[in-house]
């Protein structure tokens, strides 16, 4: 195999594990003060009615958003593998505002709705197809 085939390989490699995501598997507790209004109940039962692997946004009562796929659901939380923070988030029902299911375009953050990444998705592909052909 002649090196610039193996760089192509290695171009690829890079940019699929960039869009998979490496981080931690710790989950990270988050902070805020409970108050506890009837507001965890609905919380818990919109997270169980989305499931596993469901996209989604959570408002927390201190303000922050986090976005992701809910990982693990347990009886007092659940988690989230934040595509911001490229990690696991712990989230306690009685902390969070308001969980929706998908990325918000609304959001404070720089937060990359499901359109975006498929289009940067794309974009990538089509510059190492035109990379491999000029290998050839």
């Amino acid at each position: 195999m002649n090196k610039s085939r193996t760089a192509c390989y290695l171009v690829v490699a890079l940019l699929t594990s960039s869009l998979v995501g490496f981080g931690q598997t710790k989950p990270i507790p988050t902070s805020a003060k409970s108050t506890t209004n009837g507001q965890d109940v609905k919380v818990k039962a919109e997270v169980e009615k989305l499931g596993l692997e469901t996209n989604v946004t959570v408002k927390m009562l201190n303000t922050k958003e986090y976005h992701g796929a809910i990982k693990i659901i347990e009886d007092d939380s659940f988690t989230i593998s934040e595509v911001e923070l490229n990690q696991l988030i712990a989230i306690k029902y009685d902390e969070a505002r308001k969980v929706s299911k998908g990325y918000s375009l609304r959001s404070k953050g720089h937060s990359f709705s499901e359109h975006k990444r498929l289009i940067g998705t794309i974009i990538g592909l089509a510059i190492m197809a035109a990379v491999a052909t000029q290998i050839k």
